[in-house]
């Protein structure tokens, strides 16, 4: 039997294949080992993890293939294949970079850009097996580009520096996130700023209609773009591919910033789960939910 996960910041989403071909889902908060210990992480996965899926692990026969937020170092990788290795007793486990998963699902074994634009963002030159090139994200303090994080950031910073629209203004000006004390607690005092500062993405989700957030939003797009993607030597050549929900929710936005700049647009995913589920089946197997 084969279990995926693919682990965000915020959410994790696992797949259990079995050896007919089917596989069942489950849903876990997310991990990521720059903010979590390798305790923390183990006790998640024992409480929120499906019975079904816990159910199978001891199976001798068990491979987890794990693919995570932060797991960018050998010290990182180490951190979730511990928690990993003390939940699935005797599985054969192999921790890889979330990067590479979603190379493999948009990609499969074809050569392309792949990218990342959910709660924070990333991107590489997948060759059709590997990961040949990555232009190192830096975080969501200093980069995440076009994602969660970045657009909530760009929100709350346009907030503060008095540049929203007067309706938004008014309106968000009666909301307690937007107190400043509130703001600066979240972001310096408490665990996991990344999510936090994400959730106000949401709240230009909420205002996608206002052609201020058109515009917020497609900001961070192209500054993504410019700063993730133009930088590879092949960019203008290959398929831009795009996962996560925010490049899924707001794929027209997307494609258009793509146009502008003379990009070729690929496959857009909500979610790398469905093409691991093809990459890692055994071949002539076709799955089927169970």
């Amino acid at each position: 039997m084969i279990l995926i996960a693919d682990s965000g910041s915020t959410k994790a989403h696992w797949a259990l294949l079995g050896e007919d071909s089917s596989f069942c889902e489950a849903y876990t908060q997310g991990f990521n080992p720059y903010f979590q210990t390798t305790r923390i992480i183990e006790d998640a996965v024992r409480s929120e993890l499906s019975e079904e899926i816990l159910r199978h692990a001891g199976n001798k026969q068990l491979k987890v293939f794990y693919y995570g937020a932060g797991c960018s170092s050998p010290e990182k990788v180490q951190t979730v294949k511990n928690a990993l290795t003390k939940v699935f007793t005797n599985a054969e486990i192999h921790v890889e970079h979330d990067l590479l998963a979603s190379a493999r699902a948009l990609c499969g074994t074809d050569p392309g850009i792949a990218c990342i634009l959910g709660t924070g963002s990333n991107s590489c030159y997948y060759d059709g097996k590997t990961v040949k090139e990555n232009i190192p994200s830096v975080g969501y303090f200093f980069g995440d580009y076009g994602s969660a994080g970045h657009i909530g950031k760009t929100l709350i910073q346009a907030h503060f520096d008095d540049k929203l629209p007067e309706d938004l203004k008014k309106e968000f000006s009666q909301l307690h996130d937007f107190d400043r004390e509130y703001i600066l607690d979240n972001v310096y005092q408490k665990p996991m700023p990344n999510r936090f500062l994400a959730s106000y993405g949401k709240i230009v989700a909420e205002h996608i209609h206002h052609p201020y957030m058109v515009s917020l939003i497609k900001k961070c797009f192209v500054d993504f773009l410019i700063f993730q993607v133009e930088k590879y030597s092949r960019h203008t050549q290959l398929p831009i591919n795009f996962v996560g929900s925010v490049a899924f929710n707001n794929k027209e936005l997307l494609l258009e910033v793509l146009s502008e700049r003379g990009l070729k647009p690929g496959t857009i995913l909500k979610s790398p789960i469905s093409g691991l589920i093809k990459f890692h089946q055994p071949k002539g197997g076709r799955p089927h939910a169970k």
